[in-house]
């Protein structure tokens, strides 16, 4: 290659350089990279459609520790974690240091928890004296 520009050069032939042009278009901002919020909560059936299509918001009210299901047990360094939902609401609780959430971080009033990660089950109680037991992989029907 470098013999062929040699020669060109020697022959009177000049090399042209291409123009170079700045893109016009934008880089992409964080919006655009990162897509999360477009994501679906993968704990909400979509053959209802999701929260959508349960057609009713979920409100204090409407909770009852009867009505959810465990879906997942996770071990941190410091805590374990369990994932509670709904699944009449569409609507997902995360129960962490002994305290239920909402899918909104808010504290869960009146409901306490505990989680035997070895046992892969969770409890919940509420201020009634109320105890639901849950073991990953199975529903239980009272």
């Amino acid at each position: 290659m470098a013999i062929a520009t040699i020669i060109l050069l020697a022959a009177g032939a000049s090399a042209q350089v291409a123009e170079v042009k700045s893109s016009t278009v934008p880089p992409p901002g964080p919006g655009s990279i990162y897509t999360a919020e477009k994501v679906r909560d993968p704990f909400v059936r979509t053959a209802s459609g999701g929260r959508a299509g349960a057609g009713k918001n979920f409100t204090l009210e409407d909770f009852n520790i009867h009505n959810l299901t465990l879906r997942a047990i996770m071990k941190d360094a410091k805590v374990d974690y369990a994932l509670f939902s709904d699944n009449s609401f569409g609507v997902t609780f995360i129960l962490r240091k002994e305290t239920l959430y909402s899918e909104k971080g808010k504290p869960i009033p009146g409901v306490k928890g505990s989680i035997k990660g070895k046992q892969r089950s969770a409890f919940l109680m509420t201020q009634d004296g109320d105890v639901q037991t849950f073991r990953l992989g199975e529903e239980i029907k009272e």
